[in-house]
């Protein structure tokens, strides 16, 4: 009997393993948050304060363009060479499960004697890949990725005749933002704390007394110490007139 029960519990722990893996499959997967990346030069042609097999640390923010779940785009900022120059990249997601986009971005050169801002124009293409994710909630976030960065072409612009080079790195980064809270209930709900308000007690009655006739008053019993008046003072339980000091 007790083998019986201890090969059900294997088996029940085994089912639910097995159900949280596939909800963590299908569970839609979102990239999103700042990430810490670490890069290496892989390739270097003729670009200043560059070479093969140098080290990189840079900042990469993703956000996602949709509310939930899985977006089909993701907008990444990132801070691009020596002097940290902002670059945008629209990223869009593949069948596969990456997230490439394409963009460009002005390479200052020196021409007669001059440095031009948007000397030369540079293409690019990034691709990241997501490689560890947590499950918060529905959702899958990623916690960890990989990524490259390819300069396929590099243009001069100004007058001056030559060619400039291009470059290409690879990257693997970690999630330094902190991931979201689990979901909560759609509604809430506020107990009234309030101290309820007494029901205000209704004043008692005041019978107005008939004035007697003096006789009656004389022969009325009366406290020690007090006086009746003609006109009324109150009324007791009893319904007498009431007499003071």
């Amino acid at each position: 009997m007790k083998r019986t029960a201890a090969a059900a519990a294997v088996i029940l722990a085994f089912l639910a393993s097995d159900a949280g893996v596939a909800q963590a499959r299908v569970a839609p997967l979102r990239l999103q948050g700042k990430f810490t990346m670490h890069g290496t030069v892989t390739t270097d042609d003729d670009v200043l304060g560059e070479q093969p097999g140098e080290r990189l640390r840079r900042n990469w923010n993703f956000f996602p363009q949709c509310a939930t779940g899985t977006c089909r785009r993701v907008l990444l900022k990132r801070r691009r060479g020596g002097r940290h120059i902002l670059n945008l990249v629209m990223l869009a997601r593949r069948p596969s499960g990456l997230y490439v986009g394409d963009g460009s971005f002005w390479v200052p050169l020196r021409c007669a004697g001059q440095v031009e801002r948007h000397g030369g124009l540079a293409t690019e293409t990034i691709t990241v890949r997501i490689t560890k994710t947590q499950l918060v909630g529905a959702t899958r976030f990623a916690t960890a990725i990989s990524a490259t960065y390819t300069n396929p072409s590099r243009v001069n612009l100004t007058r001056c005749p030559g060619e400039i080079g291009h470059d290409g790195a690879r990257y693997s980064g970690h999630l330094a933002s902190p991931l979201p809270g689990p979901p909560t209930a759609g509604f809430t709900a506020t107990p009234d704390l309030a101290t309820p308000e007494r029901t205000p007690r209704a004043p008692p009655a005041i019978l107005r007394c008939t004035l007697r006739r003096r006789a009656d008053r004389r022969s009325a019993p009366r406290a020690p110490g007090y006086t009746c008046m003609d006109s009324w003072i109150g009324a007791s339980r009893a319904g007498n007139c009431g007499c003071r000091r």
